[in-house]
């Protein structure tokens, strides 16, 4: 399973490993630069061939094409995400069913 990325700015996230962790953490294997985003904000894993992300409690939320989730969701090729005010574009992923 391969997920790449795309920020705002153009700057390209390739996600080869599972769980990958975005936040304003530097630990985190992604740093949002946000002072919005939580520390360790959310997670993307991959059961097989499906990708799917899940918000950590966030503060001020995860968002899949606008809606904000609460649960583990699967997302797909072209999804747009956002993480507090950081916004991203799934450029490759699974298709869409």
């Amino acid at each position: 399973m391969k997920l790449i990325l795309e920020t705002e700015s153009g700057k390209r996230i390739e996600i080869t490993s599972f769980p990958f962790v975005v936040g304003r953490n530097p630990d985190c294997n992604f740093t949002l630069d946000s002072n919005l985003a939580s520390r360790k904000h959310a997670q993307f894993l991959a059961e097989g061939e499906r990708a799917f992300i899940e918000d950590l409690n966030s503060s001020n939320g995860t968002f899949v094409n606008l809606e904000q989730i609460n649960s583990k969701v699967e997302i797909f090729a072209k999804d747009l995400l956002k993480f507090a005010d950081v916004r991203m574009r799934v450029l490759a992923g699974p298709d869409r069913p």
